[in-house]
């Protein structure tokens, strides 16, 4: 049996007999991811990872159940990355291409990844351009508050919609601002690229495509809630 295992900055997220589970990211949880896969009987696993410090936890599970890295099918020559340095790609953004290229068929595209940041990706001829990188309206409203007096019991809420950036309180004053702005980030950036290249198609991902589904729903895209887990089934 196959699984399909993608570690992220805040989540863990793996797939077995079609099921997607979740887990908050850590050395615990992908304990007992471990433990769900060994108890389905999984023989091979193929992986996402992108938290470093995790790695020593996988290379001790690899003993048990063979892990198929999604690193492992992108080289420093692959043509289809017209980067820098493939070494600088992370497996996330990897996978999402493959998933993009060879599920979705695009093109000329963008997919973009509303995650612990938030990746704007271009494609061209089927080749992976290069990306657009902005910090989440999580991070953003995390590293304000580290700023702030520690008594303020505002919290982030991600399953929430945005309707106005005028605030009633101190809550939605700041937290509007920054959901707003980074949304106007990624949307700026989408427009620059219809711009200056040739776009077919845009698939959004990530977790907080709960915070911006109505005004996604106002554009030409398609959302694909684990655009990771089916760049891994791809390959």
């Amino acid at each position: 049996m196959k699984a399909y295992l993608d570690i992220g900055h805040s989540f863990i997220k793996f797939e077995i007999n079609s099921v997607v589970e979740s887990y908050v990211t850590s050395e615990e949880n992908l304990e007992l991811v471990f433990a769900e896969l060994k108890k389905n009987k999984v023989e091979t696993v193929y992986l996402s990872n992108v938290v470093f410090k995790l790695w020593n936890l996988l290379t001790e599970f690899g003993k048990s159940i063979k892990c198929i890295p999604i690193r492992e099918k992108i080289t420093r020559e692959d043509k289809r990355f017209n980067i820098a340095s493939t070494d600088e790609l992370g497996s996330d953004i990897g996978a999402m291409f493959f998933a993009a290229t060879e599920k979705y068929h695009v093109k000329n595209g963008i997919f973009v990844s509303l995650g612990t940041a938030y990746t704007i990706n271009l494609i061209q001829d089927s080749i992976y351009e290069g990306v657009i990188i902005y910090p989440s309206a999580h991070r953003t409203f995390d590293s304000f508050f580290k700023q702030l007096d520690d008594r303020l019991t505002i919290k982030y809420e991600p399953e929430r919609e945005f309707k106005t950036v005028i605030g009633k309180n101190n809550k939605t004053a700041i937290v509007e601002p920054i959901i707003i702005g980074q949304w106007k980030l990624v949307e700026e950036a989408i427009a620059t690229l219809k711009a200056q290249y040739q776009i077919d198609s845009i698939i959004f991902t990530g977790g907080d495509i709960t915070l911006y589904k109505d005004v996604i729903a106002k554009m030409d895209a398609e959302i694909v809630p684990n655009l990771v887990i089916a760049g891994l089934k791809s390959i």
